[in-house]
């Protein structure tokens, strides 16, 4: 936890990005220290879903964990919160090392991993 806090979780839903040839993807958020470690995915995180690519990129600032709906700035698209929450477990140190944690929401509960580049969210 960070202070008495719960470490917060985000997916955002990220359109018309001008460097996204989809025009569409989802942007998976971790609370760290000072920003949030942030991952690019071309599908929607689903509990018990197969697993995904999942591409490192730049941190975002806190903010975007209590966002509902915002523009991105420099003319980036618009992101939309669809889903968020609180993780159990610790971070790595390193950024690139795998990392395991429990993800809650009021809609669901699971493990979360992240390895080689691959994420996939499954049952407790």
């Amino acid at each position: 936890m960070i202070g008495n806090l719960r470490k917060r979780w985000t997916l955002l839903e990220h359109s018309d990005s001008p460097d996204d040839p989809e025009g569409l993807h989802f942007d998976f958020l971790l609370e760290d220290t000072h920003c949030c470690r942030s991952w690019r995915l071309r599908k929607m995180l689903v509990l018990d879903g197969p697993p995904q690519d999942a591409l490192p990129i730049a941190a975002h600032s806190l903010e975007w964990l209590d966002i509902t709906e915002r523009k991105v700035s420099g003319g980036r698209g618009l992101a939309k919160r669809l889903r968020g929450g609180w993780f159990s477990g610790e971070l790595p140190n390193n950024e690139a090392d795998p990392l395991q944690i429990r993800l809650h929401s009021q809609e669901m509960s699971g493990n979360l991993e992240i390895k080689d580049f691959r994420i996939k969210f499954f049952s407790l």
